[in-house]
């Protein structure tokens, strides 16, 4: 019985370690999108800090690759976390004293809530949490669950060796970029 390539990349990315990353406060760059419900690492910049103490404290800016799978973002799904950042009465929603979405990117008091929520509508929920972690990272410690690719890529490969993967799986799996075959 022949699983699906969604049902495999499932049973196969729970079989792979998730390291936890923890952002570097002067750290300024990570750059990820989307794909379907998943979040993959596109760029890793090897110097990008705000300052120059900030970059001579870290020897590697962050241990994440470029495929690499975002997980998590401080314990919880990306998705459950991005929620979370516009979810009244959430410690992550800055919107206090009004309503999330209704200051607009030009008031004399912007609001990383409404921010994240402009952001999020308009340019997608990937971009929105680059910007946002940017701006948060400074109060709050931001932690990434991170599946790296290449581990994923060999499960697969073990997957595929003892004939568990349907025959139009290589076909299928472009649309999971970030796994090599």
């Amino acid at each position: 019985n022949l699983l699906s390539p969604v049902a495999i990349l499932a049973q196969v990315g729970s079989m792979v370690a998730v390291r936890h990353v923890q952002l570097p406060p002067g750290w300024q760059g990570l750059s990820f999108e989307q794909r379907g419900d998943s979040f993959f690492v596109t760029d890793v910049p090897k110097s990008c800090f705000s300052s120059k103490r900030g970059a001579m404290m870290a020897a590697r800016p962050i241990d994440a690759d470029v495929g690499d799978e975002i997980v998590s973002i401080n314990g919880l799904p990306v998705l459950s976390f991005a929620d979370i950042i516009t979810m009244p009465g959430s410690s992550l929603n800055p919107c206090r004293d009004h309503q999330v979405g209704s200051v607009g990117k030009l008031s004399p008091m912007p609001c990383e809530g409404c921010d994240f929520l402009r952001r999020r509508q308009r340019h997608g929920v990937a971009v929105a949490l680059q910007f946002w972690m940017r701006s948060a990272k400074s109060s709050l410690a931001i932690v990434l669950g991170v599946r790296p690719a290449a581990e994923t890529s060999l499960a697969l490969r073990v997957a595929s060796s003892a004939g568990v993967l349907p025959a139009d799986f290589a076909s299928s799996k472009a649309e999971f970029s970030g796994f090599e075959s």
